[in-house]
Parts: C-alpha cells; structure tokens; sequence
C-alpha cells in the first residue's frame, strides 16, 4: 500500500481487515551482484557480469524461463554534446528526450522521443549549440541490452517486450505467451512487462539498478521496492540484482521482505 495509507492506519484514521504484515515471505531467493566501475581499458565496462551470464545459461540448461528487466526503453535516456555539455530536450516539456531506434521497411531510423509529452523527432547527427560531431549517449536503455545480449549470449532466442514491440494489448499478450510457450527462452522488457507475467519465471535480473537508484521521483524507494518484491513474487528461482550499490537500504528491506521497517524510515524521512 502506499506510504501515507500506512499513516492513516498507524494513527487509526481506519483500521484494516486481518492481520497486518510485518515481513513478508516470498519464493524468489534475492541477491544482490556488485558491479565495479571500468579503471582503464584493461578493465572495459561490463554491461552483463560473470554471475548473471552463467545464470542464464545455468536456467537455459534447465529449459526455464528468463526474464530481464532494463528500466530505461531506447538505446539511451538522453544524448548529449561531449565538447559544449549540451543535452537534446524537449521544447514542449523540458524533459531530456530519449534515444529510440526503429526499423522501418529494412532501414534502421533514429528518432529523439520525450516520455513525459509524447514529442518524436527525428535524432541529430550534430549538436545544435556547436555545430560538433561527438554526441554521446548516456545511460543504458533495453535497446542497448538486446543488442548486448545477442552478442554475449547469441544461441538463446529473446523477446523485447517495449513500447514499440508491445505496442498494443494483443501484440503484448502475443509476446507474453510465445514466452511462456517456449522453454529456455529469455524475455526482455521494461516496468510495462511486468503485469502481464501472470505464471512463474525461474530466473529474473534486474540489470541496472542504479537507474532505478537515480530515478528523480517522489515514490522512488516505495516504487523500487514494489517493484523487487513484484519479481520476487513471480519468480521461483532467483532474483540477481545488478549494481554498484549493494548497501542500499531499499535493497536490504527487499531481501528481508521488511515491509513494516521500510515504512517506519519512509515516514521518519517525510
């Protein structure tokens, strides 16, 4: 429930059916995977770490099912200038647009989208403030991810569940049940995949938290612990987080399934 709900029920504004949970139990065995940051070249960034690969190909021998999670869609959630600092935004929102990549009659497109308004351009080949060639992208979108995971892991089939792939609710129940339907077979989506994963999976990865970490919102730690104990839920084998910060308190009340402790901070903080 949301955080002020537990307020209301804590100063018995109204009272619940049953007994409230304090800690809840749940089949996903929660592990957190520490990522280290790349010192040089010797030591390039890994998108995918050792753990997580052998995993894969550990529930891949068993024939189950995998499921991905990448919280950023596109190739990234913003571009920007590496000589002037200048980052794309929208003109109707303010908001960084996100890098989306598209194929249309066989023909790759690039196309700059906001997720707050809705606005899609085409992407720039130059930056508009110094005319200079060395755009970067910044972030990880699952774009990115299904590119990496078909080069480090080429002979597993995988489906994208996205806003473009699952566009309407007959092509994302479509992609749902082709998953289910076959074994051994990765399914890579965003926060949108997750009400349809209606049965079971045996293996599932967070694979940026740190993006979830950052994310500029003011249910952030309730948001990302409904989320963690979603795909604990759903999963009966494990649940691998990857990222550089696994002392984080949200991660702690996720793996213990500490709802009433979460609660008790979340309200201290507000």
């Amino acid at each position: 429930v949301r955080t002020e709900d537990e307020d209301l029920r804590r100063r018995e504004v109204y009272h619940t059916f049953g007994e409230v949970p304090k800690r809840i139990e749940l089949p996903g065995k929660f592990q957190t995977v520490e990522m280290t940051k790349p010192d040089d070249a010797a030591n390039p960034f890994k998108l995918f770490s050792d753990t997580v690969i052998d995993a894969i190909r550990e529930t891949r021998k068993r024939k189950g099912h995998i499921f991905l999670f990448a919280p950023r869609r596109g190739l990234a959630p913003l571009i920007a200038c590496m000589d002037c600092g200048f980052i794309f935004r929208s003109k109707e929102s303010g908001a960084p647009y996100s890098l989306v990549r598209t194929i249309k009659d066989g023909i790759e497109e690039r196309w700059f989208v906001c997720s707050t308004s809705g606005e899609r351009i085409r992407a720039e080949n130059t930056c508009t403030v110094c005319g200079s060639w060395r755009l970067k992208e910044r972030g990880i979108g699952i774009q990115q991810v299904h590119d990496e995971i078909h080069r480090v892991l080429p002979n597993i089939p995988t489906i994208l569940f996205d806003h473009i792939t699952a566009r309407t609710y007959k092509k994302a129940t479509f992609l749902r049940d082709t998953f289910y339907k076959t074994r051994g077979t990765i399914l890579l989506g965003t926060q949108m995949a997750i009400p349809y994963l209606t049965n079971d999976v045996d293996l599932s990865v967070v694979v940026n938290m740190d993006a979830l970490l950052a994310t500029p919102t003011w249910r952030l730690e309730e948001e990302n612990l409904a989320l963690l104990l979603s795909l604990r839920e759903i999963t009966n084998g494990s649940v691998l987080i990857q990222t550089r910060a696994p002392q984080t308190e949200v991660l702690a009340h996720a793996k213990q399934g500490a709802v009433e402790h979460f609660y008790t901070e979340e309200l201290g903080l507000r």
